[in-house]
């Protein structure tokens, strides 16, 4: 990887097989392209850093509570209290070999030595002597101070271990009180305290998009991208996505979005994105997208215990998928499952979020005797106009039809919210019959006018 400084593109970091062909950190592209022609040189990607180091963050919680991010591409993580520390650090290696990211483990007694272990040819290094440590391990491949470095050179050392291996009074004469701090600290003599990460990490992935994004398969190409990464860095940290959020804003500054609550949580991509997918189906956005981003709200992965008075949907994220296409279509405040809302006011409910679990009520199951016939209500109600003498309906007109109501009970006044004026409310209800054998129930309100709300079965 190349960074530019002073218009000279020097490298930042080379991997192992740019090492075996002499090729170093620090040193010019140019050099480097000189001692391996067939080199490939990467620009810095501060986006795709800042994801990574985001992922090696959420790698280190998954570890420990204690975590520092030390510096650009590394975290120090604080083990104590954890009893096996291979058993650990294999665990670390299969999560950034499942997130194809390579990355290299050095365990020891302080964060400095362990910082030097991760340098070693090695990916996995747990050592805490000085020979274990510095053991072959030449001048360069641990970022010394300019100064000290060239004098170890001019003393003919090729090894860190012989400098180690110097007494303390030694390298106090010869290279003063850095020597001695730099010496205190390969010897393990000196630690330092973390700076911990006070806040657990963020799970979000956002792109800053260089061209117009116009279509869904554009979109959705992007998306696709980001939760790859918001799931890996999910797995790496050991937990799941409870809930995840789509955000976007267009090139007209409008800003939009939409929440999942999911059916279950999850930290795979396919079922993820193919419920995001169908919810996308039926979106359309006025201008062209200039930034997208999730965020998953994360949570541990405990086995759930089911209630035995529960019905579950069979395919959670199946279901899930398909209300998302629903939505789509139809408008987010158009679908749900009604539910009744605590007032007298006839047929009032609110539409709640669909789930994929109905829990059943106590007594739904029970089998007693009818009380009556069921009034299959009409939504909206059906304006019609009645007839009436000595204040009980003698007639009704229905699409141009009279008819004669036959018999008639009633009336039932009711009303409610008499203490609120914007939604007090009254009626009377009456129970009539007109034809044959035709029940229904008709309603008046204050103003005068007739509702028909419903029939009987």
């Amino acid at each position: 990887m190349a960074v530019r400084e002073d218009r000279t593109s020097v490298l930042a970091c080379v991997d192992d097989e740019a090492r075996k062909q002499g090729v170093a950190p620090g040193m010019s592209t140019a050099r480097a392209l000189a001692r391996c022609s067939h080199l490939a040189v990467l620009e810095k990607n501060p986006s795709a850093e800042e994801s990574a180091m985001g992922w090696l963050i959420a790698l280190g919680f998954g570890v420990s509570p204690r975590v520092e991010a030390t510096a650009a591409g590394e975290v120090t993580v604080d083990l104590r209290g954890v009893k096996n520390l291979e058993e650990m650090a294999g665990q670390i290696a299969d999560r950034a070999d499942r997130a194809g990211i390579a990355i290299r483990v050095g365990i020891s007694d302080t964060p400095e030595r362990a910082q030097w272990a991760s340098y070693g040819r090695s990916h996995l290094s747990h050592a805490v002597t000085d020979e274990g440590l510095f053991g072959g391990m030449g001048l360069h491949e641990i970022p010394l101070p300019a100064e000290i470095l060239r004098r170890l050179r001019e003393w003919g050392l090729t090894c860190l271990l012989e400098f180690v291996r110097f007494a303390k009074g030694a390298v106090a004469s010869r290279l003063g009180p850095e020597g001695v701090l730099l010496w205190e600290r390969m010897k393990g003599r000196r630690a330092r305290l973390l700076t911990v990460i006070e806040e657990p990490p963020v799970f979000r992935r956002e792109m800053e998009l260089e061209h117009r994004v116009e279509t869904l398969d554009q979109a959705l190409f992007i998306i696709r991208r980001l939760l790859e990464e918001v799931c890996s860095s999910l797995l790496a940290a050991g937990k799941i996505a409870r809930s995840l959020e789509l955000f976007w804003r267009t090139e007209a500054k409008v800003e939009g979005g939409h929440g999942f609550a999911l059916p279950e949580a999850t930290a795979r991509v396919t079922p993820l994105f193919a419920m995001i997918e169908a919810y996308l189906s039926g979106v359309r956005t006025e201008a062209a997208l200039q930034l997208i981003g999730l965020e998953a709200e994360p949570g541990d992965p405990l086995p759930e215990q089911r209630d035995f008075f529960e019905i579950s949907a069979k395919s959670p994220f199946q279901f899930q998928e398909t209300v998302g296409r629903i939505q789509g279509f139809l408008g987010e405040e158009k679908v749900g499952v009604p539910v009744r809302e605590p007032t007298h006011h006839p047929d009032a409910c609110e539409l709640v979020p669909a789930s994929t679990r109905i829990q059943v009520e106590e007594g739904a199951m029970t089998y007693g005797k009818n009380l009556g016939p069921a009034l299959r209500r009409f939504r909206p109600p059906r304006p019609i106009e009645v007839w009436c003498e000595e204040g009980r309906p003698v007639r009704c007109i229905w699409k141009r039809s009279s008819h004669r109501i036959q018999a008639v009970r009633g009336p039932w006044r009711i009303s409610g919210d008499w203490w609120d004026p914007r939604y007090r409310w009254s009626q009377e209800e009456w129970d009539v019959e007109w034809g044959s054998q035709f029940f229904c129930r008709l309603v008046r309100v204050p103003s005068g006018k007739w509702r028909w709300e419903g029939v009987y079965d």
